[in-house]
């Protein structure tokens, strides 16, 4: 199991937001004390906090265990905060990761399933370029596990299928793709990324991405940009790190990995998969609550996930996003 622990996450999330975030999290948390000094909104957002929970505001730490409590007990978790404020991973984020993991197989299936495109060697190596970014949006062994099953349970390489026959296999998730407009983009850019890190784009893995795009309902010039604007960067990516015909064979696989990581940061894909993430883990704890969702999670979240794929901020965001609603 790996272990983290969160203290005074929802606070730190306050602080980590920006002047004008934090003036929107006023605005919507109702508080008066709503200006261009930090300090003094966290404060006013805190007060508010104290005030739905019951718990005295001059008390910032029990203000969020306070929180931690009423998180707890709505995710059915409350054994977890048996002492302090600092909370188990396994006891309460673990969970609603696993959770939320569940909910967006669609996107790591139809991302995984270019692997079996790519020879046994390479698709070993760029697994674990998967599991990294998967890691990044899902701190979480069971979350991985779920991935590694995905993964494990993919068709041998030998014989090579054609990439029309692969697309014919995730036809239900690529389907379910298209009631998700948010899980499009990252989609589509895994697969792109995942085709080019075993250092080449071959026809089969090309005519996959189509015919996905295509069941997904992306117009061909919009799937056809895309292809070009990431294999173009990809490939950039990789020339700055070293000219092939320079590098013995265990460093061409390196720096071709290499370019796969970097070029998913660029492209801003740890971001997008962050936003679903924490958007999926809100609704999970909100409990089909539409009407808060929309109007406090939703905008709220929109102004936070810029930062990416910093997940150890996840639980701080459920908790903002739940407790620190407007007032009825």
């Amino acid at each position: 199991m790996r272990t983290r622990y969160y203290n005074h996450v929802m606070i730190r999330a306050l602080q980590a937001m920006s002047v004008g975030e934090l003036q929107l999290a006023g605005r919507l948390a109702g508080v008066k004390e709503n200006g261009d000094d930090k300090s003094v909104t966290v404060q006013a957002i805190v007060r508010r906090l104290a005030e739905v929970v019951g718990s005295d505001p001059n008390d910032p730490a029990g203000v969020e265990r306070a929180c931690l409590r009423k998180v707890a007990h709505d995710l059915g978790r409350d054994t977890a905060l048996a002492g302090g404020t600092e909370v188990p991973e396994a006891e309460i984020l673990e969970p609603l990761l696993v959770q939320v993991a569940r909910q967006t197989l669609p996107i790591w299936r139809v991302s995984a399933a270019v692997l079996t495109l790519q020879g046994p060697l390479m698709r070993t190596e760029v697994t674990k370029v998967f599991e990294q970014v998967f890691l990044r949006v899902y701190p979480s062994d069971s979350s991985l596990q779920m991935l590694r099953e995905v993964v494990g349970g993919l068709p041998p390489t030998a014989p090579m299928p054609s990439g029309l026959e692969v697309a014919g296999r995730v036809k239900t998730d690529a389907t379910l793709l298209t009631s998700h407009p948010a899980w499009v983009e990252p989609t589509l850019v895994l697969i792109l990324v995942l085709a080019c890190a075993d250092g080449k784009f071959n026809k089969e893995e090309e005519r996959y991405f189509h015919a996905v795009a295509d069941r997904i309902g992306v117009p061909l010039n919009a799937a056809q940009k895309l292809r070009d604007e990431v294999t173009a960067a990809f490939w950039s990516r990789r020339a700055r790190l070293a000219p092939v015909h320079t590098e013995d064979p265990v460093e061409v696989r390196r720096n071709t990995l290499r370019a796969a990581s970097a070029t998913l940061e660029t492209r801003g894909v740890l971001t997008l998969l962050a936003a679903v993430v924490c958007e999926e883990a809100v609704q999970a704890v909100h409990g089909g609550d539409k009407l808060h969702k929309d109007s406090w999670s939703k905008r709220l979240l929109g102004g936070l996930l810029g930062r990416g794929g910093q997940q150890d901020d996840i639980l701080g965001l459920v908790m903002l996003t739940h407790i620190c609603r407007p007032p009825s």
